[in-house]
């Protein structure tokens, strides 16, 4: 909420103004944080609803921040009148004992704090897998029986306020569990359930008096459908890999380091690799200033009797361990 000002304000401690939180659904520190001051003082009892408009400024702002919780409230509202305010005699503030004047025409403001809309009043049902199971009709993700049983899990959607108890019951089979509790504490932390003797397909039905609205049935079914998606032509397209070539760094003569040229594709190499040839210009020459790449720009070993010889170097005459490394392909 922004509080404006008809001229600036010139006070060295700048224009400090007081408002209060007139009634409201939503409750301070459980709900919401607002902005407060407080003198230099050790003592938070005299912290109080307001802001510190700045020397010279002719604005400021009253700031609300929603405190996340996972309950279902429904819409709560927040309501601040502006006060008088005497920075230096505040126990005796009044309209006539204020460092400012208050437009009672436009003094007070409500602001509306919603709910988080990832958490709803719901019972959720997972399947074997964890996957949440559709309600209803089952047309998206129905429970499957397996062997004459259907085990799932059940939690709730929304953090309750008090207890709640979750009814099951079925047309088919024996449940394993008839109700099962749920509180502020384990809400989101799914129970087990086994429906047994099941030999055909049925509905469980779940309600819960306090927490629902209506009763939720879910469909079990003897052969669950595979969702498939069918892609459109272009999309069956094969994507073709884009080759980008970098350098590892430059290198200096007798400092007995190596560099290298990496390639690299912007898509996965189709089955069977891909073969990317290249070629090698410039001022240096192979063997005079660089070590020749072997013919056909790669070494090909067939895995049975090839090697590398390296032949005798002086700068290969080392004291010390040394690692050779290779790229293999």
């Amino acid at each position: 909420m922004d509080v404006e000002l008809d001229k600036p304000f010139h006070g060295p401690q700048g224009l400090w103004v007081k408002y209060e939180i007139t009634g409201g659904s939503a409750q301070q520190h459980i709900d919401y944080f607002n902005s407060r001051y407080r003198k230099v003082s050790d003592d938070a009892g005299t912290e109080k609803n307001g802001i510190i408009i700045p020397q010279g400024e002719t604005s400021g702002r009253i700031y609300f921040s929603a405190l996340p919780d996972e309950l279902v409230e429904g819409e709560e509202n927040v309501n601040i009148r502006l006060l008088p305010h005497n920075f230096d005699d505040e126990e005796n503030s009044s309209a006539d004992n204020s460092n400012y004047n208050i437009d009672s025409s436009n003094d007070r403001a409500t602001i509306t704090i919603q709910d988080n809309q990832a958490y709803k009043n719901e019972v959720i049902l997972l399947d074997g897998d964890g996957l949440p199971v559709t309600a209803e009709d089952g047309s998206g993700n129905p429970l499957a029986i397996r062997d004459e049983k259907v085990d799932f899990q059940v939690k709730l959607g929304s953090q309750p306020s008090d207890s709640v108890t979750v009814t099951l019951s079925s047309n088919q089979g024996s449940l394993e569990k008839s109700s099962l509790t749920f509180n502020a504490s384990n809400w989101d932390k799914a129970q087990s359930v086994s429906l047994s003797n099941v030999d055909k397909e049925g509905q469980i039905t779940i309600s819960a008096g306090n927490y629902l609205s209506q009763d939720t049935t879910f469909d079990f079914v003897s052969d669950a459908p595979l969702k498939t998606t069918e892609g459109s032509e272009e999309e069956a397209q094969p994507v073709i890999p884009e080759a980008i070539v970098s350098s590892e760094g430059d290198i200096t003569e007798d400092d007995g380091l190596s560099s290298n040229f990496v390639v690299n594709l912007s898509a996965p190499a189709p089955e069977g690799g891909v073969e990317i040839p290249y070629e090698i210009s410039g001022e240096a020459q192979p063997e005079q200033d660089y070590q020749k790449i072997a013919q056909g720009n790669a070494l090909v070993f067939d895995g049975k009797d090839d090697y590398v010889k390296v032949p005798h170097q002086e700068q290969l005459n080392v004291t010390e361990e040394i690692t050779v490394e290779a790229y293999i392909y």
